[in-house]
């Protein structure tokens, strides 16, 4: 009895000793988004990014470097991107030995170049004259065009490049 008992401490401590010896680490992943989805945006384009990565504990070290030469080490980060430009956000995460990386690509547009001509530039009051718009988006598409036709009037079009407008008003 007293061999049985000894060979069965000995049985323990090795699984003692062998599950002491593996350490189980979860899976670090590491992701991110913005919080509202979008990636891009025109100057001053604010974002907020929001921390999705799993399989950290509450020692894990984040660091983003928001390419735009500002970094930070909270778990989540917000910017402010002026340049028109593309810029690379990354997050690294460090968890024990273990350490992932994630890279996300943030656009800020380049503003429209507006441009327009005009079918006529003179004549007699009631003066009709149709405005057509030659603008570019650069990046994205235009959506809407504001006209302000300097007498007051005002009109906001979607869908058309030209408008046609009356004036009653004469200018010298």
């Amino acid at each position: 009895m007293h061999n049985s008992c000894l060979a069965m401490k000995n049985i323990i401590f090795i699984i003692f000793f062998v599950a002491d010896a593996l350490t189980v680490s979860a899976q670090l992943t590491v992701d991110f988004t913005t919080s509202d989805g979008k990636i891009g945006g025109c100057s001053p384009y604010i974002v907020s990014f929001k921390n999705l990565t799993t399989g950290a504990s509450a020692n894990a070290i984040y660091k983003w470097d928001l390419g735009n030469n500002i970094t930070s080490q909270f778990l989540n980060a917000a910017a402010t991107f002026i340049e028109e430009k593309e810029y690379t956000v990354t997050l690294t995460v460090t968890d024990g030995g273990q350490t992932a990386t994630k890279s996300l690509q943030i656009s800020v547009y380049k503003k429209p170049t507006v441009d327009f001509s005009v079918d006529k530039s003179k004549g007699c009051t009631p003066f009709n004259v149709t405005f057509t718009s030659n603008s570019t988006a650069n990046d994205g598409n235009i959506r809407s065009l504001f006209w302000d036709f300097g007498d007051g009037s005002t009109k906001s079009v979607s869908g058309t490049d030209t408008i046609s407008h009356t004036t009653q008003q004469r200018k010298t």
